[in-house]
């Protein structure tokens, strides 16, 4: 099975996918793919600061979700190249996507986006993704900073984990549970979604 984890939003000069390393460790130890996914170049940078009638970031909400999914179409082609040192090795059915703060909400993006046929805000945008998501975990995640077509985004027949701490002083509200609330399921199958508030965790532990 294939777990993608991506991070949250800070200073791009600063990388901290690197920093997800023992929770690859644990899962790598109980036979999972896990890879932390480098999205530094999508947060904002110091370099903002010189410009401040401009700053901060905004555009780049949706791409953080996309861009999961077309590391997961890099994960199929190596899969399915018998040279590759993955070929073979990727069990597709089984993909989870994680997420911190911002990256929490990049996961409810990228399971909207595998969905659909054509960006929300831009229907000359085709996608060709229909990846097996099994579930997506938020972990602290952010809410409504990115809404296609002005709505928050849905979330159907896709299992879902959020976690939040009493003591985020980041995300001071459990965003997640939005979500979770929203989460729906339309068919027959089995499913989950759970919410978990952690007296004590705060916005990192």
């Amino acid at each position: 099975p294939l777990i993608l984890i991506v991070h949250c939003n800070h200073d791009m000069e600063d990388y901290s996918d690197l920093g997800y390393g023992y929770l690859g460790d644990l899962f790598a130890s109980r036979g999972y793919i896990f890879a932390s996914v480098d999205e530094n170049f999508l947060n904002f940078s110091i370099a903002d600061f010189t410009d401040p009638i401009h700053l901060g970031i905004d555009g780049e909400k949706g791409a953080r979700g996309w861009l999961l999914l077309k590391h997961l179409q890099q994960w199929r082609e190596w899969n399915a190249d018998p040279e590759h040192i993955f070929g073979g090795k990727v069990d597709m059915d089984r993909i989870v996507l994680m997420g911190h703060s911002r990256g929490g909400e990049a996961v409810t993006t990228a399971a909207l986006f595998n969905s659909l046929s054509h960006y929300p805000d831009d229907a000359r945008v085709t996608f060709d993704f229909g990846f097996n998501l099994r579930g997506i975990a938020a972990i602290s995640p952010v809410d409504g900073n990115y809404k296609p077509r002005e709505q928050t985004i849905p979330l159907t027949d896709v299992n879902y984990l959020t976690i939040h701490g009493s003591l985020d002083g980041d995300v001071e509200s459990f965003m997640g549970q939005s979500v979770y609330e929203r989460a729906t399921f339309s068919d027959n199958e089995f499913h989950f979604k759970s919410s978990l508030y952690v007296h004590g965790a705060n916005h990192n532990n």
